[in-house]
C-alpha cells in the first residue's frame, strides 16, 4: 500500500499513533524509514514523544528518526552528536542501521561512514 498511497498510509499512521501511540512502535520502523526522505517535517513531534518511551523497539526507531533528521539537516551535527552520546544501546542499533544502509547513498554517504566510525571509536 505504501507504494501506491503514501500519503494515505501517512493518514493512517497518524491516526493510529495518535489513537493508540504505545501499542505501534514497534511494527513503525519500516514505515518511519521508507517515508522519511519524501516528508521529513512530518515526523518532527514523534522524535520528542519517543525519546522518552521506555520501550527497546521504540527507542531504536528513536535512533532511526533522529538519524534520518541529521541526515536531511533537520538537527545540527552538534545537537544530534550530543543527544547520541546519551542513548542507550537500544537507539543506538537503530542509529547504526541508518549510517550502515545509507554508506553507498550519493548525497549522504561521506556523513554515514564519518558517523559510522564516530561510533566505533565509542567502543
Amino acid at each position: 500500500m505504501l507504494q501506491f498511497d503514501a500519503d494515505l498510509c501517512w493518514l493512517l499512521f497518524q491516526a493510529c499513533h495518535n489513537d493508540h501511540p504505545d501499542c505501534l512502535w514497534d511494527v513503525s520502523e519500516h514505515f518511519i524509514y521508507y517515508t522519511y526522505w519524501q516528508h521529513p517535517d512530518r515526523y518532527h513531534s514523534y522524535l520528542e514523544r519517543m525519546a522518552q518511551h521506555h520501550k527497546a523497539e521504540v527507542r531504536k526507531n528513536y535512533g532511526t528518526l533522529l538519524t534520518l533528521h541529521y541526515l536531511s539537516s533537520k538537527i545540527d551535527a552538534d545537537v544530534f552528536w550530543e543527544i547520541v552520546d546519551t542513548m542507550n544501546d537500544d537507539a543506538l542499533s537503530g542509529t547504526c542501521r541508518v549510517f550502515s544502509h545509507n554508506v553507498g547513498n550519493q548525497d549522504c554517504g561521506e556523513l554515514c561512514r564519518s558517523g559510522l566510525e564516530r561510533l566505533l571509536e565509542r567502543l
